[in-house]
């Protein structure tokens, strides 16, 4: 689907795999070399790829906006090596019933090569000596045309925070979870603040409802994953910070890496599942948790420094069990204001960088409840448990991986019990091959449909009963309720994806 080459492209060929009479609309996209850049005349262009890691990463590219689009076929091509001016060196296509599916997933396409693939790229002048430019992550190109005391001159300026503070900022790691109405100014304030890495995991497509309060996207983004999303808009913001992005939710799975590598963790997600979650690993990892809650016109922040000796309770010292998730309405059931999700996720950056920099705060031993109409806040005192199943003197929760955090579905099956109802139904695998590696054993009768849209699906269902796989079952979860809710009761989900089968 893309090719990584030292050869000429070849245009003709990639046209033709677009084509398809079902297709409505074509979108191409031509990158050549050209005479010029930033007011110097260039005589040529060279690239260097890492192959095999711009291979796997353009495929799961490829795989993205096959999931995010409705369209029917997508190529394109790469080059490295040396090229003269006019010579091709990126093409990118895109076949759709419609032409706007075409137009939105070529973009795609487009702006996920140019920030995420490991590439080099270096520019030979007319005169002068040949430079690294424009290169995504690379440790050669061009610096902005600011430094980072210009930068950040407003917050060094401050007496107690200085170059000191400063420091403790860039060499800090963060993880921020969730990208939506508490992630967004949290995310931004962070970056902007100078916090030196931080990681973006949100498996979510931005929707329309989410732009009255989710400030970092556009309307014209609307289908597109919301951690790629962020991680454009912060760039912009800041070159100085790296960020990077996971384009799946937090779970069981990935939890533990995802932790390792960070010192603090923001809890932006709106669900009690993803929340305890968060907070039981966090616990085991020892890690600082930074976590927000909204209500309509209210909001609660508390930060757990599990790093510490704190006597101060857990959230499990209050809430053992987790609650029912309909026990409080969600935003799209009672509704939320911007301005409240704003105020919140700018506490959580707030109450982030305090922690990096050794500032006390009453949050890590009390909940603090803000009321944004009457501007009230109150510290609710979080006292230890000793029976906490957590963190108590006898704690039952040692290992995450033991714990049902997700009520499971009624269309999520294990394979047998798939198989034993229904011997005649289809069993179709939505992984890239890069995932999928070499088929063992029955995997190898499965269909294999990589990034299948939905017409696709519900067109290879008809009247059988089709289970769908992935590697850890969130992206079948949430396929099969989409399908679901569009007419297709034929669907299933395997639970735990094919880890579950190892």
């Amino acid at each position: 689907m893309f090719e990584i080459t030292d050869k000429a492209i070849d245009v003709e060929t990639l046209r033709h795999d677009l084509a398809d009479p079902a297709a409505g609309g074509m979108v191409i996209f031509e990158g050549v070399v050209r005479d010029h850049n930033d007011g110097r005349a260039v005589s040529a262009l060279e690239y260097e790829i890492f192959v095999s890691m711009a291979e796997k990463e353009a495929a799961r590219i490829m795989a993205e906006a096959k999931e995010q689009f409705d369209v029917t076929h997508l190529r394109g091509a790469h080059r490295f090596g040396l090229m003269g001016i006019g010579e091709m060196a990126i093409w990118v296509g895109a076949s759709a019933r419609h032409r706007e599916a075409a137009f939105k997933a070529c973009r795609y396409l487009i702006d996920e090569i140019k920030y995420r693939l490991p590439v080099w790229k270096k520019e030979h002048y007319v005169e002068g000596a040949s430079d690294w430019v424009d290169c995504e992550g690379c440790a050669h190109h061009h610096q902005p045309e600011f430094t980072e005391k210009e930068y950040y001159s407003r917050q060094t300026r401050m007496s107690d925070f200085g170059e000191s503070g400063q420091d403790s900022l860039r060499s800090a790691r963060v993880l921020v979870v969730g990208a939506g109405g508490l992630g967004c100014p949290a995310l931004s304030t962070l970056a902007g603040a100078g916090v030196g890495q931080i990681t973006i995991c949100d498996g979510d497509i931005l929707d329309v409802s989410n732009l009255h309060r989710q400030t970092l996207y556009g309307h014209q983004e609307v289908g597109q994953f919301k951690a790629q999303l962020a991680t454009q808009k912060l760039h912009e913001l800041n070159p100085l910070v790296s960020i990077t992005a996971v384009s799946e939710n937090f779970n069981l799975l990935n939890a533990t890496d995802l932790l390792a590598g960070h010192d603090v963790v923001l809890d932006c997600t709106d669900n009690f599942s993803t929340k305890f979650l968060l907070h039981d690993a966090c616990y085991l990892a020892q890690k600082v948790l930074v976590q927000a809650s909204l209500y309509q016109y209210e909001g609660q922040i508390q930060v757990f420094d599990f790093g510490s000796d704190s006597a101060s309770g857990c959230m499990r010292c209050t809430w053992p069990e987790i609650p029912a998730a309909d026990c409080v309405g969600s935003c799209a059931e009672v509704g939320v204001l911007g301005a409240v999700s704003t105020v919140l996720g700018g506490m959580q950056a707030m109450e982030t960088i305090k922690h990096l920099t050794g500032r006390p705060s009453p949050a890590t031993s009390a909940t603090v409840l803000v009321d944004l109409l009457s501007l009230e806040t109150t510290a609710v005192k979080r006292p230890r448990d000793p029976s906490c199943p957590l963190c108590g003197d006898q704690p039952g929760i040692v290992d995450i991986h033991d714990q049902e955090y997700e009520p499971r579905q009624f269309w999520e099956v294990g394979m047998n019990e798939f198989i034993q109802n229904h011997p005649q139904g289809h069993i179709v695998d939505v992984r890239s091959e890069d995932e999928r590696g070499t088929p063992v054993g029955d995997m190898a009768s499965w269909d294999n449909l990589p990034g299948a849209g939905h017409r696709e699906l519900l067109d290879l269902a008809g009247e059988n009963e089709v289970l769908l796989v992935c590697e850890v079952g969130v992206r079948t979860r949430r396929l099969v309720e989409e399908l679901r809710a569009a007419g297709g009761q034929r669907f299933w989900s395997l639970w735990g994806g094919t880890a579950g089968l190892k």
